[in-house]
């Protein structure tokens, strides 16, 4: 007579403990939902946020290009200068592959991200790999071959042929805008790189 009130007091607090802990479950389950859920704000902050963050990234974009040009130009000298104490085409290629290898396997290694793409991008990647290869090696060889201005002026013509290029493979739109953008660029590079053979 005295086991059954015992085993019915275990019971109930077996049963309580279950409640409690579906209780702590269900909030923690709802913390976590509510930091999933997107912050809802009123459409003129929403607005103001997109404009400077989308204002933000345009100004970093043009400073980033601008570097690019700065270290292009550098890049061209130093291969120009390279090739005139006797280092050949694919020495530059060799050594330029080497330090942007390291530099990528540290920034990877940093940033804790795989060495290698994923499998169904490979094959793709390798043959950007091939062809990036091709570029460089034919733009070292001309900066050796050429005069720097030439070589740059006809490398910097490389966004015109990429907006062609993905016209005529991938079916891009190219309006008539597009157009005279692609041609304005070209006459720029040729002024501001002012090559010997104009």
């Amino acid at each position: 007579a005295l086991v059954a009130p015992v085993a019915l007091d275990a019971e109930a607090v077996r049963d309580a403990r279950a409640r409690a802990r579906a209780e702590i479950d269900a909030e923690e389950a709802a913390k976590v939902a509510r930091r999933r859920q997107p912050r809802i704000e009123s459409p003129i902050t929403t607005a103001g946020v997109a404009r400077r963050s989308s204002g933000q990234a345009v100004g970093r974009g043009l400073l980033l290009v601008a570097l690019s040009g700065i270290l292009f130009s550098a890049m061209a000298a130093l291969t120009r200068a390279a090739a005139a104490h006797g280092a050949t085409a694919a020495v530059v290629v060799l050594v330029s592959a080497v330090v942007r290898w390291s530099c990528l396997v540290v920034l990877l290694c940093a940033r804790r991200e795989p060495l290698l793409p994923p499998p169904r991008r490979r094959r793709l990647i390798l043959l950007r790999c091939a062809l990036g290869w091709v570029a460089f090696s034919c733009a070292a060889y001309s900066f050796g071959a050429m005069e720097v201005g030439d070589a740059t002026a006809i490398f910097f013509t490389s966004p015109a042929w990429a907006a062609l290029l993905g016209r005529a493979v991938l079916r891009e739109r190219l309006g008539l805008f597009d157009g005279a953008a692609i041609a304005l660029a070209l006459v720029g590079v040729t002024l501001v790189a002012r090559p010997a053979s104009v």
